[in-house]
């Protein structure tokens, strides 16, 4: 089909990475709906029932049809219960409105409760990775460099107790059995029909500017590793990265460095990093101003380490979207919804509906911190 219009809202197209706006007019190729791209139609906000969106005519390679097709897309007017609360006190999932899911640091007897109900509830662990307890800037990486101390690979026989080595380092509230804070491989599946279920949604933070950007992103992807290794497969880990993660920023004011993901799957000349773990990193990114690098969150989840993630943006003015300073990704299936903030946009406080993006098969199509 060739897109002559839109009628409201916005047609998008997945290049070079990112989302980006289809073309309202010249050549006939940059207008083409033909599944050789991926493209989306992002309704108006509030918009709900049957909505004009495109007009299109037909195309057979050479000529286009004389008649003009108006698309209209149908939008449920009902509360999308795909919907998830991050809490910072645990004890306010009763106010929590039954269907809805719940992220935050639970105890096993909260998570157990909250499943039984129905409820999916994402885990995110107390983690060292706070100012001012000996991980300044938010890094995770002096808590487990030293187990990081050669190239040479983990033998499988060794990973699952260098996994757990890692997650015995970082956590707060350590230990790794069924009742533990940190989720059990079992906790992944509904335990009977009609009841929810755990996944790792864990808060990870970033400061630039203050310690190594390649010792924080190492951080990071050694303790997704760890969880991996230890969940399983199966286990739904999807984090919740703060918005430097999300944009994949370095630095060069404080000389702390950019983001480099080579440094990071193979080390540099002076620390191996994780090159013992055997990661595979991605094909240079061709596009000018990201020093050939892709999003960071595509290297996770082209390593298996997660299965999207959560992606916290609590921007006044560009809410419920991957905004244009976000490193692109490399992998237009990688699912991910935002997290948006309680006060931003008001109508979260109000209860109104809020234009917001999501990508894939993810358990919550938005989420609220």
């Amino acid at each position: 089909f060739l897109v002559t219009g839109t009628v409201s809202g916005s047609l998008q197209r997945f290049a070079g990475g990112r989302w980006a706006p289809f073309p309202a007019g010249g050549p006939v190729r940059t207008r083409l709906i033909d599944g050789s791209v991926p493209v989306r139609w992002i309704p108006p906000q509030g918009a709900v029932g049957s909505t004009p969106a495109i007009t299109v005519q037909a195309w057979d390679g050479r000529l286009a049809s004389a008649a003009t097709a108006h698309i209209s897309e149908s939008i449920a007017g009902a509360q999308d219960s795909a919907f998830g609360y991050f809490l910072d006190d645990t004890s306010q999932v009763a106010h929590v409105p039954a269907g809805y899911g719940v992220i935050g640091e639970f105890s096993k007897t909260q998570r157990t409760a909250a499943v039984a109900s129905g409820r999916i509830v994402g885990e995110s662990v107390a983690m060292f990775n706070q100012q001012g307890d000996n991980t300044v800037g938010y890094s995770l990486w002096p808590l487990i460099e030293d187990l990081f101390q050669s190239q040479t690979p983990v033998a499988p026989g060794d990973r699952a107790a260098l996994a757990r080595q890692i997650l015995t380092r970082v956590l707060v509230n350590p230990g790794l059995s069924n009742t533990s804070e940190f989720p059990s491989p079992d906790e992944g599946t509904p335990a009977s029909p009609g009841a929810g279920y755990v996944i790792w949604a864990q808060d990870f933070e970033f400061t630039p500017g203050v310690v190594s950007t390649t010792d924080v992103y190492a951080g990071v992807t050694a303790v997704l590793w760890a969880g991996r290794t230890y969940l399983g497969d199966t286990f739904k880990i999807m984090p919740v990265p703060s918005s430097s993660l999300f944009k994949t920023l370095g630095d060069t004011a404080q000389g702390k460095g950019l983001y480099v993901a080579d440094e990071i799957i193979n080390g540099t000349a002076s620390t191996p990093y994780l090159a013992s773990l055997g990661l595979e990193g991605l094909p240079e990114n061709p596009q000018s101003g990201t020093n050939g690098q892709w999003n960071f969150l595509s290297l996770l989840y082209a390593n298996g380490l997660i299965d999207g993630f959560f992606g916290q943006n609590y921007s006044t003015s560009q809410v419920g979207i991957v905004t244009a300073d976000t490193l692109p990704f490399s992998d237009a299936s990688l699912p991910y919804a935002i997290q948006s903030a309680h006060d931003n946009p008001m109508q979260v406080a109000t209860g109104g509906p809020w234009s917001t993006v999501f990508n894939g098969a993810v358990p919550f199509h938005s989420t609220v911190y």
